[in-house]
């Protein structure tokens, strides 16, 4: 792809998955909280916060990815000149990326905070792996598109089925559990 790509895919990589880092930034008190919950099993704080957390993040985290996606292009231009304006596509399928980031972030969370670490290192392994592959792949055939593509792609089929089946198992077990007083 070459040097001209990496300015593109760096600058608009910081731009757009802004709303990631703000949603990791605002989910990772949660982990603490999720532990001492689960300690006291509170069960039924932790599902309360588990479901209010995603709903707030991925409302927030969509309107900004959708907010940032509209004003990209001009933003980048003004801030890095017209050689690191992205296409299109890049814009698309990087947002779609960060959307599932986003929405998934109070699962890492809740998965951290109840200590079942397991998923997260095999989803994001196989994350890592799917993306260099499909980034070989699609990269050579639509270039920055295509990475942004693999990116989003990798993330949702790795990601969501194993961490959210996660989730679903832990939630199901502890209504299982006693509550401890």
């Amino acid at each position: 792809l070459g040097p001209a790509s990496v300015v593109i895919f760096v600058v608009s990589y910081k731009v757009i998955t802004l709303p990631m880092d703000l949603s990791y930034m605002a989910n990772q008190p949660f982990i603490a909280a999720f532990g001492e919950a689960k300690a006291r099993g509170d069960w039924a704080w932790i599902r309360n916060a588990y479901w209010k957390t995603t709903w707030i993040s991925t409302s927030i985290g969509f309107s900004m990815v959708a907010l940032l996606a509209l004003v990209a292009k001009p933003l980048i231009r003004i801030w890095a000149t017209n050689s690191a304006v992205p296409t299109t596509g890049f814009i698309v399928w990087l947002s779609i990326y960060v959307m599932i980031g986003v929405a998934l972030m109070p699962t890492y969370q809740f998965l951290s905070g109840v200590e079942k670490v397991t998923p997260l290192v095999i989803s994001t392994a196989l994350c890592a792996i799917a993306v260099i592959g499909a980034g070989i792949l699609l990269a050579g055939v639509y270039g920055l598109v295509g990475l942004a593509m693999a990116m989003a792609i990798s993330k949702l089929v790795t990601f969501w089925p194993i961490q959210l089946y996660e989730v679903r198992r832990v939630l199901r077990k502890s209504h299982a559990v006693a509550p401890v007083i």
